[in-house]
């Protein structure tokens, strides 16, 4: 079999009929697809630039007057900081756990399994998993297609939020400019939840997208109902739907533990402003107290 026979021959025989078959892009795609392929080195970058703005500022405090980083310590900032690694360390334990599933089963054909069969998996691991029932046991033996890995750039953006935090600390200025920073971080931790919630909800327009991805193969109207289902309610349900052939199918889909907990991680963060909001102002000095004299 040589590459003639792709495709049943369709690719070489009728290459316009094949190519009006294939996925079409245009320069938007090309454009989102170089940021795609150089995030990581765009984001250290701009880490880099940060990270070198706040030593600046750190080098001139301790010129002009010297560090508050051990008044701030002294006071409610040390409760702050406690609280926001407890935040910090949450959203690292919730890269390994699960943060969306969907899965299907029927009566028979490749869904009639014991619990189901995982139609889509994602985590802070394995990136964004869809079972699209392609390929044979040399290329993947339970037809996974990884669309996007994760786990460096998750883990990337931790580390580096972990190091601005230090230098945020290192050259505080008050309770309440950081707290507007932790406030930011609180935003932040609840990006991954959010990103997953609009892309289900919008799971019903991507279906073309999908058409086009299996060349030859019409979406079936059950489908579209269930994924009308699934993107109705992004946060968790269930939905059945009767098929020809593997008769009723039976959806499942929710968020999963690793995507509540970037909601505690959050929420830990937002009070950890709020402790900071409340510090005493560093550049405050006491007020003297001056003793009148009395007159006999």
């Amino acid at each position: 079999m040589g590459l003639v026979f792709n495709s049943n021959g369709v690719r070489w025989a009728q290459p316009e009929q094949y190519l009006a078959s294939t996925f079409s892009v245009n320069g938007t795609y090309f454009d989102l697809a170089f940021i795609a392929a150089n995030f990581l080195l765009i984001f250290l970058a701009y880490t880099a630039i940060r990270c070198a703005w706040k030593l600046v500022g750190i080098v001139r405090m301790q010129r002009r007057g010297g560090l508050l980083v051990g008044k701030f310590l002294r006071n409610r900032g040390s409760l702050g900081l406690i609280l926001t690694l407890v935040a910090v360390l949450i959203t690292i334990s919730a890269l390994a756990l699960p943060w969306y599933s969907l899965s299907a089963s029927s009566q028979s054909g490749p869904l009639a399994q014991a619990g189901g069969v995982s139609l889509l998996s994602i985590d802070g691991v394995k990136g964004v998993q869809v079972n699209m029932f392609l390929g044979d046991v040399s290329e993947t033996t339970s037809g996974y297609r990884s669309v996007v890995a994760t786990v460096v750039p998750f883990a990337i953006t931790i580390g580096a939020g972990l190091v601005l935090l230090v230098l945020d600390i290192i050259g505080v200025k008050s309770g309440k400019s950081l707290s507007k920073k932790m406030m930011g971080g609180a935003v932040t931790s609840l990006i991954p939840f959010i990103l997953i919630y609009m892309f289900i909800f919008m799971l019903p327009s991507l279906l073309p997208l999908a058409a086009q991805i299996l060349p030859g193969q019409n979406i079936p109207a059950g489908v579209q109902t269930l994924v009308s289902n699934v993107a109705s309610n992004p946060v968790s349900g269930t939905a059945s739907q009767i098929f020809p052939v593997v008769g009723t199918t039976t959806v499942t889909w929710g968020f999963g533990i690793g995507a509540y907990l970037f909601i505690v991680a959050a929420a830990i963060r937002l009070v950890a402003a709020l402790v900071m909001w409340g510090a005493p102002e560093l550049g405050a000095q006491p007020q003297s107290t001056v003793t009148q004299p009395t007159s006999s």
